[in-house]
């Protein structure tokens, strides 16, 4: 049965390392954007609550004051709570280079064409899951310290996504994890931190080859 990998954040290292491995190319909602736990519901959320001009911000990470701020590089969408971190045209006039910081005055006139872009992408994503015979969502989240908070956002995946599909499979990375633990129809594996937006290469494809080895019942068995 065919595997479909899909990238659920909650940074680009997920996209990144799922076309890496497979050498696909297929882009997503969430693949190059920070989501965020409270982003997560963001692929239910109706059309005309993307984007939406007045309801946007410019947000800085770190944050101001804070040491290594690199000032406002990313848009949050105040709706879905989406960030936008190489959409928006930059102060320097280019797209996404990370320590740049977003050109406010062209955020405005830049909406149009992301929110037809970002639609596309989350009904494209809604269409693929609910049509794939063996969905797998995959966050790497590195502020996950312990299983317990790993099967916490696999319920909330879960909880989003499981009508879309009953056969999903939810598979949680984060270097906090002493081993592998499975719960329910979820995974939660352990991974190194690596690059903060390619993260760690041979330890991704220990997680990919792991998963190869699982058959296609559902749910994972305890």
């Amino acid at each position: 049965m065919t595997k479909d990998y899909f990238s659920i954040g909650e940074y680009c290292v997920t996209a990144f390392q799922i076309r890496r491995y497979y050498e696909i190319e297929d882009a997503f909602l969430y693949d190059w954007l920070v989501t965020h736990e409270d982003a997560i519901p963001a692929i239910l959320s109706p059309d005309n609550e993307f984007l939406v001009d007045g309801f946007t911000s410019v947000v800085d990470f770190p944050p101001v004051g804070s040491e290594g701020s690199l000032g406002g590089i990313r848009v949050l969408d105040l709706k879905t709570r989406l960030k936008y971190q190489h959409e928006f045209p930059l102060k320097n006039n280019e797209i996404g280079i990370w320590g740049h910081p977003v050109d406010v005055d062209l955020v405005s006139g830049h909406l149009p064409t992301a929110r037809e872009k970002f639609i596309y992408l989350k009904n494209k994503t809604v269409n693929k899951i609910r049509n794939s015979p063996a969905p797998i969502l995959v966050r790497c989240e590195h502020g996950l310290a312990d299983f317990d908070s790993g099967k916490m956002r696999s319920e909330q995946i879960n909880s989003v996504f499981f009508n879309l599909n009953p056969n999903i499979r939810i598979a949680i990375l984060s270097q906090n994890f002493d081993g592998i633990y499975h719960y329910k129809n979820s995974i939660m594996y352990p991974i190194k931190a690596g690059d903060d937006w390619k993260g760690e290469g041979s330890s991704w494809d220990g997680f990919f080859e792991y998963m190869s080895t699982l058959d296609g019942s559902h749910p994972i068995s305890l």
